[in-house]
């Protein structure tokens, strides 16, 4: 009887994984703040260093105010070439590169626990490699995760696919034994 207790209460539930975590996008959603570099093939004077302002938007020229928060990079090119073309451009070819963001936080058990700057879209593993790696004593199979507008940390597994965003804060755990 105790030893089903005593299994019962250890009984850790399944990691989410990317399909599983509610939420969870494919790719690093923009956000007010971040700052993108935009390239329109063949037009100098519009490529540059765009900021989300606190809205979500960012102010190009030819264009005005464009809706970016909330959407991913790919995303806003396929917006900036559909209003491009209705009237300024024949065939835009137009490149985003995220420059900067806010950072995302990881402590526990890794090497370099802190804050770190997203550069690229990346997953919890790499993020650990970010911070250094794990440390002799981490869990090396799941971490929590905690995201803005989730009321609570969420498992997950190291290796799964899901993306670390900004403002996200990793805890990687001790192993039992």
């Amino acid at each position: 009887m105790a030893a089903a207790f005593l299994a019962a209460s250890c009984a850790i539930p399944t990691a989410y994984t990317n399909e599983q975590f509610p939420g969870v996008q494919t790719a690093q959603l923009l956000a007010p703040g971040d700052e993108v570099y935009i390239s329109v093939f063949g037009e100098e004077q519009l490529n540059g260093v765009y900021a989300l302002d606190d809205q979500g938007d960012i102010s190009f020229p030819l264009l005005g105010r464009i809706p970016a928060g909330n959407r991913t990079t790919e995303q806003l090119r396929l917006s900036m070439i559909d209003r491009l073309s209705d009237g300024y451009l024949a065939q835009p070819q137009v490149t985003i590169e995220l420059r900067t963001t806010e950072p995302f936080s990881i402590v526990g058990e890794v090497e370099n626990p802190g804050r770190y700057t997203l550069k690229d879209s990346v997953t919890v593993l790499q993020a650990v490699a970010i911070a250094g790696g794990f440390s002799y004593r981490a869990n090396e199979t799941y971490a929590f995760l905690w995201r803005k507008g989730f009321d609570k940390e969420i498992r997950v597994a190291i290796d799964s696919d899901i993306l670390v965003h900004p403002g996200d804060q990793l805890r990687i755990g001790e192993r039992y034994f």
